[in-house]
């Protein structure tokens, strides 16, 4: 049966009650893109709205979890915002030396070409160019062409996607272009979409991989608008990603990535001429490049990150990439250790009360007065939820005034004095729960902070696991690195005191911005940095964290505050 579902606006969508479709996917099948970050299983709480149906009282609903029987109308729901991305990194020295290069050919040249690349000639062009890769001919074009050599160097996150079109010649980044991954609508996180293709099969399958090339498919779309470059000049494109990224995007299924023994399908470089079904704006014969890995996941955007830090020529240092796996590596005493951590997509502000990604009117830093809370809101509109590093600024404060203790319970404000400045931050909800309230709707609850604890507990004990298997010390450490799209937004005080750091790393902190995305645009411009990559990620050894016989003690322990007042 066909019945209607009515919008705020005045629309109306047809639903199938025989379709076995929930109301989110529905809305997101139109285009209404309703925050969700768990694959319509109900536990993230994004998707909440009020259903009316006739004869009935308005109720609020999980959208993933209802299924209309009769013509519906829904309100109060929150729709996908604008993101900010971070797309620029820390670009250390290097020559360039492109894959790609152009000649002019003599005509005995052209034709010895058209016949071995299988490509036919217009008697009447007298004057060709050869397309070589790593100096090998690939095409051949009319004409004298050898000023127009562009590639793309793309970063393919779990959350984000950055794709910048590059001048071969010069090494000019012409423009940048970014998105959400549309992979986000099946989970926020890697083992959510590793959980979907294990419960859909090949379709599931299908779905991500869909997703992740329609993605980079709008943005070089964009990039050629905004910049009137021929498609037909754009020949390679290097791709920095965490494995299960790289994965999906390859067609492989992801499943060995989340089962023991948790193994890569492939680990090197791949090299391969784009397919014609993905219906990318570039050279029918581009040349596609994903970057090493290192482990199941212990990705290229971590090499790439160790690669821009130039971890391999130091000691005592540590590049970290604090973001949902938290994968980090340590260089000491020669040795190149790395991990990866399952830190939850928190950092993100994703199962979170009043999470939300890093877009307008997400709080972004906290302050807690006598007089009230300080809030530093993006694009200084009303707040309306909290982003990665408003989580962890709320956190931070609320410790610090005493509002949490050193186990992350809320203290009772029952126990506070009538006069305590305290009582104005402290609310109880309907259900007897205690939050913090920092504004009218935005709140940091008790379960908010056990995310955040678990979050804090996995990379504690990583970065700890990592220094006794090096046998050195948070002390000894001299640099600590931070990488990725959410390390570069955070403060040092909100890591640090919030213990996700240790205190030895105090103001040994640098931060280098988006170093996947780096790592694709050096490699891409040069096939000495490709080469490094390589070599470099054959010398980081992984650790497996979860075979470790102290790693679970160290998490609980770390799952606690310091102890203040």
């Amino acid at each position: 049966m066909i019945v209607k579902i009515n919008l705020p606006d005045g629309h109306q969508l047809d639903y199938d009650t025989e379709s076995r479709e929930s109301l989110w996917q529905c809305l997101r099948r139109h285009d209404v893109l309703i925050s969700g970050d768990c694959d319509g299983h109900g536990r993230c709480g994004q998707c909440r709205g009020t259903v009316s149906t006739q004869g009935q009282s308005p109720k609020e609903r999980l959208l993933c979890r209802y299924y209309p029987t009769q013509s519906v109308a829904v309100t109060n729901f929150k729709l996908e915002t604008q993101h900010t991305i971070l797309t620029e990194g820390t670009l250390p020295y290097f020559e360039y030396r492109p894959a790609i290069t152009k000649r002019i050919l003599t005509a005995g040249e052209a034709q010895q070409a058209s016949k071995q690349l299988g490509l036919s000639m217009d008697e009447q062009t007298h004057q060709w160019t050869g397309v070589y890769d790593q100096g090998e001919i690939f095409s051949i074009e009319p004409r004298d062409t050898t000023a127009w050599q562009y590639g793309l160097a793309v970063d393919i996150g779990t959350t984000t996607v950055v794709v910048t079109l590059v001048n071969l010649l010069t090494g000019e980044q012409l423009a940048t272009k970014s998105q959400l991954n549309q992979q986000g609508q099946y989970g926020s996180d890697v083992l959510t979409r590793i959980t979907h293709v294990m419960d859909s099969g090949l379709s599931g399958l299908d779905n991500l991989q869909t997703a992740v090339i329609n993605t980079i498919k709008g943005l070089i779309q964009a990039l050629r608008i905004q910049t009137g470059v021929n498609s037909q000049y754009i020949y390679q494109m290097v791709i920095a990603g965490n494995p299960a990224m790289l994965h999906l995007l390859l067609g492989f299924n992801p499943e060995p990535l989340g089962r023991s023994p948790y193994q890569l399908v492939v680990k090197s470089s791949q090299n391969f001429q784009v397919h014609p079904e993905w219906d990318w704006s570039i050279n029918s014969r581009a040349r596609i490049i994903t970057l090493p890995m290192i482990s199941a996941y212990v990705g290229a955007d971590v090499v790439c990150g160790a690669y821009v830090a130039e971890l391999d020529q130091q000691d005592q240092a540590i590049v970290i990439d604090i973001g949902t796996n938290g994968e980090m590596i340590l260089a000491s005493n020669q040795h190149l250790l790395s991990c990866s951590t399952a830190a939850g997509p928190a950092f993100e502000g994703m199962n979170i009360t009043s999470g939300m990604k890093a877009s307008s009117g997400a709080i972004e830093e906290v302050c807690l007065t006598p007089e009230g809370a300080v809030l530093s809101v993006i694009s200084n509109t009303e707040p309306i939820g909290l982003c990665g590093s408003g989580v962890l600024a709320a956190l931070r404060e609320g410790l610090r005034y005493q509002l949490i203790n050193e186990r992350g319970r809320i203290i009772d404000p029952q126990s506070l004095a009538p006069d305590d400045d305290r009582l104005q931050y402290i609310e109880v909800d309907a259900a007897g729960k205690r939050r913090i309230r920092l504004v009218e709707g935005v709140y940091l609850s008790q379960q908010d902070i056990r995310q955040v604890q678990l979050a804090k507990g996995a990379i504690m004990a990583g970065i700890e696991q990592l220094l006794v298997e090096a046998q050195t010390t948070a002390e000894a450490i001299q640099h600590v690195y931070i990488a990725g799209q959410f390390g570069a937004h955070i403060d040092e005080s909100s890591l640090i005191e919030t213990g996700i750091l240790p205190k030895a790393f105090k103001n040994k902190l640098h931060y280098l911005g988006n170093t996947s995305h780096s790592g694709a645009y050096m490699a891409l411009m040069s096939l000495d940095v490709r080469q490094d990559l390589e070599t470099l990620s054959q010398r980081i050894e992984p650790l497996e964290l979860s075979l470790m016989d102290d790693y679970q003690r160290r998490f609980v322990r770390h799952t606690l505050f310091e102890k203040r007042g």
